[in-house]
């Protein structure tokens, strides 16, 4: 998800779900001082394709954004669409309900513009419908736009494994014995992946 604010600032969210679970997890944000122009965050979303395999790109298509999406489109092949956009403040409120019963997992070490954004964010009035002027919301926004596209709520509950016969549990017992071993050898994902 991108989100280009209206002075060149663009912000990234990525999210991630699986069709037999709950939750969606929010991986990443960041808001790269590089990515100025359509060209380079272009050229971000490329790179981060290449790890994440994105399955769909999605890109605020307000102010400066509408131009940059067609240009990603045209000019670079990026698959990006542009987000929905109304009733914001109610899916806030949902977001906020997803965080609270833990459907929507932060991923520690990746989402700091985000935590920070979120914790900081300040509200013209206390029915919180309008954001206050001047307030960094682009991690925040990318963030609830990818969400809102997310596909977590539609999830069918994982079928239970079936028992395995001696022969497969003592294979699978061998395959566990060398993912620890690998992991005593450093090869181990970071514990904000487990």
């Amino acid at each position: 998800m991108l989100d280009v604010g209206a002075s060149n600032t663009a912000a990234f969210a990525i999210l991630a779900w699986c069709s037999d679970l709950p939750e969606t997890f929010l991986l990443s944000t960041c808001e790269p001082l590089e990515c100025k122009n359509a060209r380079d965050q272009a050229k971000w979303i490329e790179r981060a394709d290449k790890i994440y395999h994105f399955t769909f790109i999605r890109g605020d298509h307000g102010a400066l954004g509408k131009g940059y999406l067609d240009e990603m489109r045209k000019y670079h092949s990026i698959p990006i669409s542009g987000v929905e956009k109304k009733d914001k403040r109610g899916y806030i409120e949902l977001l906020n309900d997803a965080l609270e019963t833990h459907r929507l997992v932060i991923v520690r070490g990746g989402t700091e513009t985000w935590q920070k954004q979120a914790g900081e964010l300040l509200w013209k009035d206390e029915r919180r419908l309008e954001e206050m002027p001047g307030m960094r919301n682009h991690s925040c926004d990318a963030a609830l736009y990818a969400w809102r596209e997310a596909k977590h709520y539609s999830h069918e509950t994982r079928e239970p494994k079936p028992k395995l016969d001696a022969i497969e549990q003592a294979e699978m017992d061998a395959i566990d014995d060398e993912l620890a071993a690998l992991e005593l050898d450093g090869c181990q994902l970071p514990d904000c992946y487990r």
